[in-house]
């Protein structure tokens, strides 16, 4: 006869001889498992934060200590200690701030992502407004000139709108 207590996890008996006893238990070790990797956004502008994240699973049934590593080029970047009980898991996310423009690959334990840095954003600006023949009589028709210049480090569009007296004429797009 014995009585399993499943609150203290203790097993009793009565023994009324000497004997050498040995207990089985199944145990799981901790198997740590990452999934989900992700770099939000995939692209930014120099100066922005990026947030890695990824997905952290035990799957024994053993309590777990885990160093989370964010390798950034090779480079080890920050480490973050989790403690996961049995058959639980957590996202363990990381802000990063975007370095000079390029190609960033992002490493956690065996995944893998990536994001890009761009320079500055397009940033237009319009001058030289030209109109020939300048002089024109009523119903007449002329030409408008306008430069226009992108002084941002990236490629943009920009919608440029003719308007006479408040009336749009017309509406280009410019690469």
């Amino acid at each position: 006869d014995c009585q399993i207590d499943t609150v203290n996890n203790q097993i009793m008996t009565h023994l009324s001889h000497f004997s050498e006893y040995t207990m089985l238990a199944d145990t799981r070790a901790a198997r740590i498992v990452l999934s989900d990797i992700t770099a939000v956004p995939e692209q930014v502008i120099v100066g922005s934060n990026v947030n890695v994240s990824v997905k952290v699973a035990n799957t024994g049934n053993l309590t777990a200590e885990y160093p989370v590593t964010l390798n950034i080029n090779g480079i080890l970047r920050e480490t973050k200690n989790v403690t996961l009980a049995p058959d639980s898991n957590v996202t363990v996310s990381f802000t990063v701030p975007s370095g000079p423009a390029g190609l960033y690959n992002i490493d956690i334990g065996s995944l893998h992502t990536s994001f890009t840095v761009v320079g500055t954003p397009a940033s237009f600006t319009i001058k030289d407004l030209t109109l020939n023949p300048a002089d024109i009589i009523a119903g007449g028709a002329t030409d408008a000139l306008v430069t226009v210049t992108n002084s941002g480090a990236s490629e943009g569009k920009y919608t440029l709108t003719l308007k006479i007296d408040e009336k749009v004429m017309e509406t280009r797009e410019i690469t």
